[in-house]
């Protein structure tokens, strides 16, 4: 896996070489490996759960959002699991408050075996280490040893609460979806596949905000024929002055994506933080595996994903901006620039799945464990 060049020091004990993506391991397939998943009827975390296999001689999931509605909830089917494994390796994506009190995870660890380490990954962007919102990670990550997000703003904020070994691990994806396939008939040229949820501005001010805002410029400058929408939450919204409904398409399962992101001419990426190094939605990863022409709102550290301006994508930082790249893009649809940008995409692209980070968390199970071995 290449080594991609960061922009700002890396704030994290788990790799305290400055400039560099997280240090990978080589592979192996020697953890005893429980998986406490999320999955949902959309996303089943079928990449994921093969990555995971990938390095692991034995392998047991307990989905928590089934198991908490059982009797003896989380804990018992994860004691149970553990129990019959033995593992050497907890991973775990809890994503929301009162779902694993840290006391389950120190009687977790009781039937584990000594060398386990048990990896909290939240993936995904919530409040602020500050914010109250926020407790519940910080809690559960005194208890775990090892504590990955998806952005690097925050590390050292989390170390000075108590965050045992926090760190970055950025989301994958699934290659078996995300990859250059042929294109979808009847695709409008412009299209922004993401979610609308205003009811969730408080976790990031601004951000659903500011994608309506682009989506409404993007349906008054290229109408229902030059712009479509795919994704949850859009609808009429008087409030934002943005009726919603003219350039709103179908929900797309993700076996559907790659074909439409094959068949527009622009893909947009509008994250809902700009702010936080590194910090993006998968999103934008699933487009450029895709081989679209990706337009990525600009973000802190940027070149630390591959990303390079004008060679794999295009970055912009205003609607001016954004709308000056996509009539260029309109006027020269055909033009060679376009196609060799979709290929350096889908190459950049497919180093983000999930089989690609397993390197990168086995370095942090590593560091856990030399660091163990350090302590008199």
């Amino acid at each position: 896996m290449p080594r991609r060049a960061a922009c700002s020091e890396w704030p994290t004990i788990l790799n305290p070489a400055p400039g560099c993506y997280p240090l990978a391991a080589e592979m192996r397939a020697t953890e005893r490996t429980l998986h406490l998943a999320l999955k949902t009827p959309q996303e089943p975390q079928a990449a994921l759960e093969r990555a995971l296999r990938s390095i692991s001689s034995q392998y047991e999931q307990v989905d928590w959002c089934y198991a908490e509605r059982q009797p003896g909830g989380i804990e018992k089917a994860a004691q149970s699991a553990a129990a019959r494994l033995n593992p050497t390796l907890v991973f775990l994506q809890i994503q929301r408050a009162n779902t694993l009190p840290g006391a389950v995870i120190e009687r977790l660890r009781a039937v584990c075996h000594p060398s386990c380490v048990i990896v909290q990954w939240d993936g995904d962007m919530h409040h602020t280490p500050r914010d109250p919102g926020r407790q519940w990670f910080i809690d559960l990550g005194r208890a775990c040893d090892c504590n990955l997000t998806v952005e690097t703003g925050y590390q050292k904020d989390y170390l000075a609460a108590g965050v045992r070994h926090p760190g970055y691990l950025e989301i994958g994806i699934d290659e078996q979806f995300y990859h250059p396939t042929e294109p979808t008939p009847g695709i409008p040229p412009v299209v922004l596949l993401a979610a609308c949820y205003p009811d969730l501005e408080q976790i990031a001010p601004g951000g659903y905000a500011g994608r309506v805002r682009v989506a409404a410029e993007c349906e008054k400058a290229y109408g229902i024929d030059g712009f479509g929408v795919y994704g949850s939450g859009w609808g009429p919204d008087p409030q934002r002055n943005y009726p919603g409904n003219v350039c709103r398409r179908e929900f797309l399962n993700q076996p559907q994506e790659a074909g439409v992101y094959a068949a527009a001419a622009a893909a947009l990426s509008l994250s809902i933080r700009c702010d936080l190094p590194r910090y993006t939605s998968d999103r934008l990863f699933r487009m450029l595996a895709s081989g679209a022409v990706c337009l990525v709102e600009n973000l802190p550290d940027y070149e630390g994903l591959g990303l390079v301006d004008g060679v794999n994508c295009l970055i912009f930082d205003e609607w001016d901006g954004l709308k000056s790249d996509l009539d260029e893009i309109l006027l020269t649809r055909n033009s060679p620039r376009w196609s060799t940008m979709r290929q350096e995409a889908a190459r950049l692209g497919l180093e983000h799945t999930w089989a690609a980070r397993m390197p990168e968390l086995l370095a942090c199970i590593d560091a856990v464990r030399a660091h163990r071995e350090d302590r008199p």
